[in-house]
């Protein structure tokens, strides 16, 4: 009976060891009459108090102000077809390309925000949208991937050495042990 405890005690040790993230806040976008509208959420709850600003594709500040207390807000549908919103929650998060499909669509329509992440998302490629043949874009920007950083593998390997010792210790437990006998004769006193 004491053998079972000790893989239920290296299984819940290794699950416990694993990281355990909040969800990341998200917005999600809609357009009703050429007006976008937004709604700020963390933990399916409403953020209020957000500051959003919106820049049109030139780099211009095109619209800004505060989510209301239900987390929402909304800003009339910028010409042209991108823009930018970056949104400020306690700190300022990564900004967000979007893309107008033909005045009545954005995408992304949802995002989760990122910190220090920057791009947090990419424009929608070709071939993902329908475009007007008249319409000459040039060619997207590279991307270029930013290297992990040396700590993004210090939880893997955590988890992948508490596997082995986890393993090791059932193997021990486990393990038939063998008599040895006592090769030191005592000497006659």
């Amino acid at each position: 009976m004491r053998h079972i405890y000790f893989p239920i005690v290296s299984i819940l040790f290794l699950i416990s060891s694993l990281p355990t993230n909040a969800a990341e806040p998200q917005i999600s976008f809609a357009v009703k009459n050429r007006w976008v509208q937004f709604t700020l959420t963390h933990d399916d709850k409403p953020v209020t108090n957000g500051m959003v600003r919106v820049f049109d594709g030139f780099g211009n500040t095109f619209a800004e102000g505060e989510t209301g207390t239900n987390g929402q807000g909304e800003f009339p549908l910028p010409s042209g077809h991108q823009f930018r919103v970056e949104i400020k929650i306690g700190r300022a998060a990564d900004p967000i390309p979007v893309t107008s499909i033909g005045g009545n669509r954005i995408v992304p329509e949802r995002v989760l925000l990122s910190f220090g992440l920057a791009p947090c998302c990419r424009i929608v490629s070709r071939g993902l949208v329908e475009r007007p043949t008249t319409v000459i874009e040039p060619p997207p920007e590279p991307v270029h991937h930013k290297e992990s950083s040396s700590t993004s593998w210090l939880p893997a390997a955590g988890a992948l050495f508490l596997l082995v010792a986890g393993t090791t210790l059932i193997l021990m437990a486990f393990r038939q042990s063998i008599p040895t006998e006592n090769t030191l004769a005592k000497e006659p006193s």
